[in-house]
């Protein structure tokens, strides 16, 4: 429109020239020459002008909107339980004579502990063996002549009672004197000893703590809203934020979920077997379990932060549309489903229910500002 109005200007001035007098043929020629010089300038000048609005058009950048799985997940803390984690006690009081192990030390079930001092045990052992030595005596002399008819019952009876008497005593004694060694359950480390060799124990007190990690448990309490989610083989994913990313558990799944809901914090509880063969693991570590309650296979996915709404609360996001071989914005709206936020890496993602096929291209910047059918300058290529 510029460039019409500029060539209309310049035939006026070329009839004006034409009413004039007439200066000659060479005069017009030049003046013709200087009128194309004219035209060509303004030409350049117009082109810029058009330059000039193309960049004014909003500046935007796009990427593919995806069909794919989405999964949802919730986290829950948890700790990191030892299957085998125990704390030996003294069944009998007594001088500790020795410790046979140190702290540390791996040791094999049936390993020799710690041992008691039994020499009161062993001294009152040898007496009664002793004692039964004669009561076994008298007892078959007593039952030879009870045999025979000979001889009262009552003698034979007390004789029978005494022998039976004292080897009840020795059982029990020898019982407790196998009660003053401590010995290993099962294969393990010794982590802890308390007291120290010469001290005094008393009865049922610890005496040290005898760990297994070849196999872990994870044990967590989840609210009572996701009773009807998970269950029992559930997927999960398990991240120990004290230790670095290549201790993450990306493969497991809930070994165990409770039926039981705690009346005091209205939660049940969840149970995470691990194999722990590096004894990377230790009890108490603090753990992060996120749990899955809901899949979609196959759903239409954004990226969380290019959803907008409206002041009615409607949804949408802006696509890009072609349309004359220029492009385009188009506002669309979206009816949502759920979103997930990985706080690991801070991504959140929204599952889409209606609203995009997944065949569209959504602007993901730029789009504040502009409205539906405006055109765009996309600036980025897919």
């Amino acid at each position: 429109m510029k460039r019409i109005v500029l060539l209309v200007a310049i035939a006026g001035m070329l009839v004006a020239c034409g009413g004039g007098e007439q200066t000659g043929l060479d005069g017009l020629k030049a003046e013709r020459e200087a009128l194309k010089a004219q035209i060509a300038e303004l030409d350049i000048q117009i082109a810029e002008l058009d330059t000039v609005q193309l960049k004014m058009l909003p500046k935007v950048e796009v990427q593919a909107i995806q069909t794919k799985k989405f999964e949802h997940y919730f986290e829950v803390q948890g700790n990191v339980e030892a299957e085998k984690n125990v704390v030996l006690y003294a069944e009998m009081g007594g001088n500790i004579k020795s410790i046979q192990v140190e702290e540390g030390e791996q040791v094999k079930a049936g390993k020799t502990l710690v041992i008691f001092d039994t020499e009161v045990i062993s001294q009152n052992i040898k007496e009664v063996e002793k004692a039964l030595e004669l009561a076994e005596f008298v007892y078959e002399k007593q039952k030879n002549l009870w045999d025979q008819n000979i001889g009262s019952e009552l003698q034979y009876r007390q004789a029978k009672n005494q022998k039976e008497s004292l080897e009840q005593s020795l059982a029990t004694l020898r019982s407790q004197r196998s009660q003053a060694v401590i010995t290993a359950p099962f294969d393990g480390v010794v982590d802890e000893i308390f007291p120290n060799a010469g001290e005094m124990a008393p009865p049922g007190g610890p005496v040290l703590r005898l760990l297994n990690l070849n196999n872990v448990s994870i044990v967590s309490d989840v609210t009572e809203n996701y009773l009807g989610h998970i269950q029992k083989g559930t997927p999960i994913i398990v991240e120990f934020p004290s230790l670095n990313d290549s201790a993450t558990i990306k493969d497991a799944s809930l070994t165990r979920a409770g039926q039981f809901i705690n009346p005091a914090n209205r939660t049940f509880k969840v149970q995470v077997d691990i194999d722990n063969t590096n004894k990377g693991l230790v009890p108490n570590l603090l753990a992060v379990l996120k749990v899955r309650d809901y899949v979609n296979d196959s759903t239409v996915v954004v990226p969380t932060k290019y959803v907008r709404q409206n002041n009615e609360g409607a949804n949408y996001v802006f696509v890009l549309e072609k349309k004359e071989g220029k492009s385009h914005a188009r506002r669309v709206e979206v009816e949502l489903g759920m979103s997930y936020t990985n706080k690991s890496v801070g991504f959140s993602e929204t599952e889409v229910l209606k609203g995009l096929s997944g065949s569209e291209v959504l602007i993901t910047k730029g789009f504040k500002g502009i409205q539906s059918n405006d055109e765009v300058d996309v600036v980025n290529t897919l």
